[in-house]
């Protein structure tokens, strides 16, 4: 099946490789370009305008590594295919985890090359070519892919998740993909508000004409208001919130008449949504009101997929910030992450990668740095037999999940084992399947 036309680019220093790979896409129908060093394509403006990057992990002036971290520093979020040597494989899949959708092995088949580039090219277009924003595991790309739906209306949201998992990104993700999207934006945080103070922030009062600027509600206009910790707002918020969305306008004491309200709602809280719903704070009316769209957010420990993902981009986000010149995570410090809990879940991640540019002493940040206690902790333990080969098999298992997309089919083939024992192992390990 001869697939559209797509804008390609290939970094490979090897004149023989790049020769092959540039004249088979060619055959293909693809438009190519050929940079010999990572410092080519990375400086090359026409890697803006490519729609899939395939690019060897050992370059003559930096790595293949390095070409994906400053590409990623610079907005150019495309899909990496990396060609790797038997013994770069860890690489490869590190650099999976932190965000490239594929890696190919040498010596390799080039009609297998044709094969990855054109699934990928199906999956760009059934995702409508889409940069992940909240996350890359399966269930942030569902998360995604129903957030764009619901911003083709104006409904009320509830938003359910753990404190730190990244509700109000959610939320202003979409936001983002409204028509409205250039509208405000307005935070109400029901935890940092007084409550004696609710109504009047958001619905304003009866001295709004003395220059106090409307409450939250009338600046919203046509945009969202996202009201965080909705459990703990006022009853007689609640109530004035609740004939809001019945009437589609909000009375103010400083105006006869009713003011219309043409924006969103969206609720958010950390209490998980089955017991949101009969949480005694909560009146059982609003949350039948807000709830006509209803959204989870998985804690980070579900997702693991995600964790050095999130740790790539927190990273390269706070170096563009500031003057630190720490660009690279360990992969002993991924390993640890990936099995860590993260009970703060994105906010904890952000606070230790924060602490740790403050502290850091190299390019590179440990275990130590993202760790302190853990590594402290971990000096004083010698492990078991049992606890290693529990902890290999849970790395193993992991790399196999990010390797399949989290196909268990496919992880169990490439672990040797059944996809029974997969799911015993996966529960014994504390895994989880998404």
């Amino acid at each position: 099946m001869q697939l559209e036309q797509l804008e390609i680019g290939i970094i490979e220093d090897d004149p023989i490789m790049g020769d092959s790979l540039a004249q088979r896409l060619e055959l293909e129908g693809h438009r190519i370009d050929w940079w010999r060093t990572g410092s080519d394509a990375i400086n090359s403006p026409a890697m803006l305008d490519k729609q899939i990057i395939i690019c060897d992990i050992r370059l003559p002036d930096i790595t293949g590594e390095a070409v994906f971290r400053l590409a990623g520093k610079r907005g150019i979020a495309i899909p990496f295919i990396f060609i790797t040597g038997f013994g770069d494989i860890d690489q490869a899949v590190r650099l999976m985890r932190r965000g490239a959708c594929d890696y190919i092995t040498k010596p390799f088949d080039l009609d297998l090359l044709i094969e990855k580039v054109s699934q990928h090219a199906e999956r760009q277009k059934r995702t409508g070519d889409h940069i992940p924003i909240l996350g890359i595991s399966e269930v942030m790309k569902a998360l995604e892919i129903e957030l764009r739906k619901y911003a083709k209306s104006s409904l009320p949201l509830v938003l359910s998740g753990e404190v730190g998992v990244g509700k109000e990104k959610a939320a202003r993700f979409l936001h983002a993909n409204m028509s409205t999207g250039s509208a405000p934006f307005m935070h109400f945080s029901c935890r940092l508000v007084p409550s004696e103070l609710h109504e009047q922030e958001l619905f304003g009062e009866k001295d709004d004409y003395k220059g106090f600027p409307g409450g939250y509600v009338s600046r919203t206009r046509n945009g969202t208001l996202y009201i965080e910790d909705i459990e703990l707002l006022s009853p007689e918020s609640q109530s004035r919130l609740l004939s809001m969305l019945d009437a589609k306008s909000f009375p103010r004491e400083s105006e006869r008449h009713s003011n219309l309200f043409e924006g969103r709602v969206i609720a958010a809280s950390r209490i998980p949504m089955n017991e949101l719903q009969s949480n005694p704070q909560l009146d059982d009316n609003l949350f039948f009101q807000l709830g006509v769209l209803k959204s989870d957010i998985p804690p980070l420990r579900s997702r693991s997929e995600d964790i050095p993902w999130l740790l790539f981009n927190i990273l390269a986000e706070l170096n563009s910030l500031g003057d630190s010149t720490c660009s690279k995570i360990s992969a002993q410090a991924e390993e640890v992450a990936i099995s860590y809990d993260w009970p703060g879940n994105i906010l904890e991640m952000r606070n230790r990668v924060q602490r740790a540019l403050a502290l850091a002493g190299t390019d590179e940040l440990t275990v130590t740095d993202l760790f302190p206690d853990q590594a402290h902790s971990q000096s004083d333990q010698f492990p078991s037999l049992a606890q290693v080969r529990e902890d290999a098999e849970r790395r193993q298992i992991r790399r196999a999940l990010v390797r399949s997309e989290g196909h268990m089919i496919e992880a169990a083939k490439l672990l040797g084992v059944s996809r029974t024992t997969l799911w015993d192992k996966m529960g014994r390990l504390g895994i989880a399947s998404e």
